[in-house]
């Protein structure tokens, strides 16, 4: 039925590109939070010493985000150099479709986004491993930081009515990283559920999300803070 609506309006179905692009935010989310997540924990007994002699909390921070956050986003470029790639050699050896171009960002925009979304990723991942006591309880309450992704990152279910939209514009990551990488939502049909009539600036996604990266080191750094409390 939905394909016979959209080849009556002459529109391509954006299903597939919006599902590739959706599971890429994903991955590259979890590839963020995956690496930084036991990142803290693991070394807090030598983190404890140092910072009894002078080890200052925005260095030690710093150097574990920039590092992780160059690890991240170079995983983002292989991983977006496996997919299309994989998917070029398919279209010239079977003839299999490429994704429609005008359903998705161009290549270096959307590394752009994802490199900032492993970003987010690695600062979240920092959050979990400095609320945390242990690496194995940081493995434990990974998935329980993935899966509200999942949920409210807009390529499962329709993010469009509160309280969803509100949590996912809040919450999730995902979702600005995925609205800057699909396009052409807003010039569906609007009886289709892929329909989105936000402003889909990139600029937008990219304030969004340095926004929630920001505040999500504020917050590991605060947490950092109240262990030295504890241990004092």
């Amino acid at each position: 039925m939905l394909d016979k609506m959209l080849a009556m309006q002459g529109v391509v179905d954006p299903r597939y590109n919006y599902m590739l692009l959706y599971l890429l935010a994903i991955t590259v989310m979890w590839f963020g939070c995956n690496n930084a997540a036991k990142e803290i924990v693991k070394e807090e007994a030598i983190y404890g010493r140092e910072r009894a002699v002078n080890l200052g909390i925005v260095p030690y921070l710093g150097s574990k985000f920039l590092l992780l956050s160059v690890v991240s986003a170079l995983q983002a470029l292989l991983l977006l150099g496996i997919v299309y790639g994989g998917l070029y050699l398919l279209h010239v050896c079977f003839d299999q479709p490429m994704p429609w171009p005008g359903y998705r960002l161009g290549f270096a925009g959307e590394f752009g986004v994802l490199a900032l979304l492993s970003m987010v990723g690695v600062a979240a991942g920092l959050l979990l491993s400095a609320c945390v006591n242990s690496p194995d309880r940081a493995n434990a309450l990974l998935p329980y930081v993935l899966i509200p992704q999942i949920i409210l990152g807009g390529g499962l279910l329709p993010v469009k009515h509160e309280p969803l939209h509100g949590l996912a514009m809040t919450l999730s990551p995902v979702y600005w990283a995925y609205r800057g990488i699909h396009r052409g939502a807003t010039k569906l049909p609007e009886e289709l559920p892929m329909h989105m009539d936000y402003d889909d600036s990139v600029w937008i996604v990219c304030a969004a999300l340095a926004v929630q990266m920001v505040v999500l080191l504020v917050l590991t750094a605060w947490f950092l803070r109240r262990k030295d409390v504890g241990r004092a």
